[in-house]
C-alpha cells in the first residue's frame, strides 16, 4: 500500500501497537533532528582565500595531481577494479583519493574567491 499523504500515515500508523506506535515516533523524531542539524545548501557558507593575489590564486585554482601521484592512482584503481588491492594498497587508494578530494575543495575555494575579484571589462 502506498501512502501519500499525512492522513494514510496516521491511519496505517494507528493500526501498529503501542509499542511500535512509540518506536515509530521516536524514530521519526530522531531523524527530524538529524535533519534539522545539517545545514542547508543557503546555510553553508564558504571563506575565501585572504591575502593571495589573483594569480596566486589562478595558480592555485588550476593545479594538479602531481604526474606521479596520477600514475600510481590509475595503477591501483586498476588493481582495484580487478579485485586485487592489498591491504596496503587500499589504504594508499584512500589516502591519494582523499588528497584529491582536497585539492578540489582547494580549487573550488580559489575560484570562488576569484569570483569576488572585479571584472576587469
Amino acid at each position: 500500500m502506498a501512502l501519500v499523504n499525512y492522513r494514510d500515515v496516521l491511519r496505517a500508523a494507528k493500526q501498529l501497537t503501542k509499542e511500535k506506535q512509540a518506536e515509530l515516533a521516536v524514530t521519526i523524531f530522531r531523524d527530524a533532528k538529524k535533519a534539522a542539524d545539517k545545514p542547508t545548501a543557503q546555510e553553508i557558507t564558504i571563506t575565501p582565500f585572504f591575502g593571495l593575489s589573483q594569480t596566486e590564486l589562478n595558480v592555485l585554482s588550476h593545479a594538479m595531481l602531481a604526474s606521479e601521484h596520477q600514475t600510481r592512482l590509475e595503477f591501483l584503481l586498476g588493481q582495484n577494479r580487478e579485485g586485487k588491492l592489498t591491504i596496503q594498497e587500499e589504504k594508499e587508494l584512500d589516502d591519494l583519493l582523499a588528497e584529491i578530494d582536497q585539492l578540489a575543495l582547494l580549487k573550488a575555494k580559489a575560484d570562488y574567491t576569484l569570483s569576488l575579484f572585479p571584472k576587469n571589462h
